[in-house]
């Protein structure tokens, strides 16, 4: 076995759950957890992490005038996504008025998700 020591970010508990893989990498067994939720967190995070991204891409106001618009994923995605979706973010221009929800790109790489404005413009 293959144990992997994790802190559980789902609740307000933390709790160390420790996951034992087999050779394959699979979550077998998980320990430490308080919750039913925990045991989940701690076989998806061994074998495809997940994150809600964060970030800014540019915004070209109507009287021309750039700025940052801050924008997030609608809900969590892989992890191994993150850095080609940061790619595609710093690359991209966004014309205002935006709304807080707005969709700014949709179904980014594949995932499902859609990248959305985080306030309005």
């Amino acid at each position: 076995m293959n144990p992997k020591e994790l802190v559980c970010t789902v609740c307000p508990n933390s709790c160390n759950v420790t996951v034992e893989r087999n050779g394959k990498g699979e979550a077998v067994k998980v320990t430490g957890n308080r919750c039913p939720r925990g045991e989940a967190f701690a076989k998806q995070e061994v074998t495809c992490p997940m994150r809600v991204i964060t970030s800014t891409v540019l915004l070209r106001g109507e009287d021309g005038r750039e700025a940052l618009l801050p924008v997030r994923s609608s809900e969590a995605f892989a992890l191994s996504k993150h850095a080609r979706t940061m790619e595609l973010l710093r690359h991209m221009t966004v014309r205002a008025p935006v709304k807080m929800g707005d969709i700014v790109v949709r179904n980014v790489l594949d995932t499902g998700v859609d990248i959305i404005a985080s306030c309005d413009s």
